[in-house]
């Protein structure tokens, strides 16, 4: 209760402060230390977050210089587990079963959200603080697509096996309303979609029948998870948290799997019926969540204790959750925004 009530004071605090902010035309105060503020400055002004709940310690006690981009080994084989780092503007990954840093991605303008390409791995990163979606290759640090989202913070995104993509803005750059953008496989803007009650949006998840699901804060500071069939229309509620909302995914059994950030817990829903509730276990703050292609495991980004953890999961999961694995070499004074893993849940 104390933490619901928390997070939605600082929720609206903070993002009172980005409407004055773009109201005004000045950039966001500094919420950095002074000799750190030249360096991180750039990467959040004007930018909003999906969880600044779980960001707000970590902007005011943490700061990691800028990283640089490497590989550690260019033949590496194997399922990849990604996270990305909004304090280090930096994505990086592992091979499965190894708690080792294969490689980092850096340079990137507040990355959060990141989706896999189903079909041949390929990275999409959504970097809030440049509007765009950016594309790599697995196990690499060259982009090779580059993607604007004109007029958006966009904040997640997912792909489905034809390569079309779809991005969660959080907000529009004007504080508008989050939606979602729909693309094809070659950058086009088909469409937006949206939900009249949405506040600011999350995440955003694709099945293979191109059934699509928005989560989002409403105005009221709740969460609600909207789907689309088609990814078209208008959108029908089948989720909801009492407070703030994380990642979502579809599992093979087509149930929706969802992050209530402010219980702590993995929710799954058949249709809009809740079938299974499982809390993790710990003090962390599990923000999103990606569930790997068998879904015998979910892999969940911890924005608290900046690791990345696997824990054991079946269709509508009930009970304690104890993580099976963690990723967290290399990874430092961080704030996990996103995870994916390759190949994921086949949409």
């Amino acid at each position: 209760m104390i933490r619901s009530i928390v997070s939605a004071i600082i929720l609206a605090a903070l993002f009172a402060t980005l409407e004055a902010c773009a109201t005004s035309g000045s950039p966001l105060p500094p919420i950095v230390s002074q000799q750190n503020a030249t360096l991180t400055a750039h990467r959040f002004i004007h930018a909003p977050v999906a969880h600044p709940e779980s960001l707000l310690n970590a902007w005011t006690t943490r700061f990691s210089p800028p990283v640089r981009s490497f590989v550690a080994s260019p033949n590496a084989t194997g399922q990849l587990i990604y996270g990305c780092d909004l304090v280090r503007a930096a994505c990086f990954w592992f091979v499965k079963g190894r708690n080792k840093l294969a490689g980092m991605i850096g340079n990137l303008n507040q990355p959060e959200g990141i989706g896999v390409n189903p079909v041949n791995g390929d990275l999409y990163v959504a970097e809030t603080g440049a509007s765009d979606i950016k594309v790599f290759a697995p196990n690499s640090t060259t982009p090779i697509g580059d993607f604007p989202d004109p007029g958006q913070f966009p904040g997640d995104v997912a792909v489905d096996s034809a390569g079309n993509f779809y991005v969660a803005n959080i907000s529009t750059t004007s504080d508008g309303p989050g939606s979602v953008t729909v693309y094809d496989s070659s950058g086009k803007i088909l469409r937006t979609l949206s939900d009249p009650s949405t506040w600011h949006g999350v995440s955003v998840s694709i099945d293979e029948h191109k059934l699509l699901s928005f989560c989002f804060l409403k105005t009221d500071q709740t969460g609600e998870c909207d789907v689309f069939p088609g990814a078209r229309g208008h959108g029908t509620k089948v989720a909801s948290a009492s407070g703030s909302i994380g990642g979502s995914s579809f599992d093979i059994a087509e149930h929706l799997v969802v992050i209530d950030d402010s219980s702590i817990q993995l929710l799954t829903f058949n249709g809009s019926t809740l079938c299974g509730t499982a809390t993790f276990q710990g003090n962390g703050s599990p923000v999103w969540l990606a569930l790997d292609r068998a879904n015998h495991l979910v892999y969940t980004g911890d924005a608290i204790n900046a690791i990345i953890e696997a824990y054991p999961f079946v269709d509508c999961v009930s009970g304690t959750l104890h993580p099976a694995m963690v990723y967290d070499d290399g990874i430092g004074e961080s704030d996990i925004m996103s995870v994916a893993v390759t190949p994921g849940a086949k949409p």
